[in-house]
């Protein structure tokens, strides 16, 4: 502005310069066109650094996805181990405790059939020296009857019979010796005489 103002050429015009306003600053066309492709290629770049960054944001984004899916996974698949293990081991606790209760039931087994064993044999025992004491009762009670006279034997017969059994038998004798009987009258006074006889 104070160039114009003190510049020859417009003094001798008689222009006297008030102000100054800048409407517009115009490059030539080649320095424009150098001044454009300077800003395109500015702009381009500022693109591509966007799209670089935005990209690398993305792959960083996705990348953090994928660890945390890739952790997510794995923490899944120990807990599926632990579960598997801990299922595992109590299969095997399972599977010992009831090998220890078959165990121990075989020999509760084995025991009671010991011990049943042991009974069959003192029962065995038992009958065959029972079966030795009867077997010698019977014997000595045999022989005592061979030793007795066939009289003592008739009166420990008849010792033991009721009235209706000792009639019996007299009736059975008669019987045998009716041939030698001439007359025999048996009046129910003598029968009923008898049985009291007998009763007493």
């Amino acid at each position: 502005m104070e160039q114009l103002i003190e510049h020859p050429s417009l003094e001798a015009l008689g222009i006297a310069i008030l102000d100054v306003s800048i409407a517009a600053i115009t490059p030539s066309p080649e320095t424009l066109k150098a001044l454009e492709a300077e800003a395109r290629e500015s702009l381009l770049k500022e693109a591509d650094d966007a799209i670089y960054a935005r990209r690398k944001f993305s792959v960083e984004q996705e990348r953090t996805i994928k660890e945390a899916e890739l952790e997510t996974d794995l923490s899944v698949q120990r807990k599926r181990q632990e579960i598997e293990e801990a299922r595992l081991e109590n299969e095997r606790t399972l599977l010992r405790e009831q090998a220890e209760i078959e165990k121990e039931r075989l020999e509760a087994k084995v025991n009671a059939e010991a011990k049943r064993k042991e009974l069959v044999a003192l029962s065995a025992e038992n009958q065959r020296t029972q079966s030795e004491a009867d077997a010698y009762a019977i014997e000595a009670t045999m022989r005592a009857y061979r030793e007795l006279p066939v009289e003592n034997l008739k009166a420990m017969a008849l010792a033991k019979m009721d009235s209706q059994q000792l009639m019996a038998m007299a009736f059975e004798t008669l019987a045998l010796n009716s041939g030698k009987i001439g007359e025999l009258n048996i009046t129910p006074d003598l029968f009923s005489q008898f049985m009291k006889k007998g009763s007493k």
